[in-house]
């Protein structure tokens, strides 16, 4: 598969990005903060747009974000944890392939989602393992996951791979990701004001 054709008719994908991170550590709404004067999220819908047309956005249930190219829903109010935010943006998406990002990572590999779309087909997950584990916020979801979700967060669970299990899983090794991004500047996510300096130097 030529893995610059990103989707098809078969197979089409959707980008969820949670954008509900409070910010505590930087001291601001990570959505609205301002990386080379765009809003975080606003600069990851234009990295999903690259990929899809259907982007989904997912707040908090009482965050005011305004993007474009976008839709914006809202996590359920009193929600615990980030599995609600991730069904929640799986049930509204048009497709049944999604690619879930964070908006606090603003420098996704475009080569390497591509990459990752590109060998879907037999699995239910496909997530990037780095030395240091897993990174789910930055993996591809089919809908067939919905019900183990539901049973997580029915269940409390607050681990975000909680819902794993039983899934058909393809893992994507580091030496893989290396290949589309060398530096692993995709995994790079944005959580303190040296974080945040550190990115201001990279973009």
């Amino acid at each position: 598969m030529n893995i610059q054709n990103y989707s098809s008719p078969e197979l089409p994908v959707s980008i969820v990005i949670l954008a509900g991170g409070r910010g505590e550590r930087i001291g601001q709404d990570k959505a609205t903060l301002l990386l080379e004067g765009v809003p975080l999220i606003q600069r990851g819908v234009s990295t999903a747009l690259q990929l899809s047309d259907d982007v989904i956005c997912v707040a908090r249930a009482d965050q005011d974000i305004t993007v474009k190219g976008a839709a914006v829903v809202h996590d359920p109010p009193g929600n615990r944890g980030v599995l609600p935010a991730i069904f929640v943006g799986l049930e509204h998406a048009r497709n049944d392939w999604v690619f879930l990002m964070a908006c606090d990572m603003p420098f996704i590999q475009l080569p390497l989602v591509r990459y990752m779309l590109s060998l879907r087909q037999e699995y239910t997950i496909v997530v990037p393992k780095l030395s240091v584990g897993l990174e789910p916020f930055h993996a591809l979801y089919h809908r067939k996951v919905v019900p183990s979700l539901r049973t997580a967060i029915a269940q409390n669970k607050m681990r975000v791979i909680s819902f794993y299990t039983g899934q058909n899983i393809r893992e994507v090794s580091e030496n893989e990701i290396k290949l589309y991004d060398p530096h692993l500047i995709s995994f790079f996510n944005i959580n303190t004001a040296d974080d945040f300096i550190r990115a201001q130097h990279w973009a």
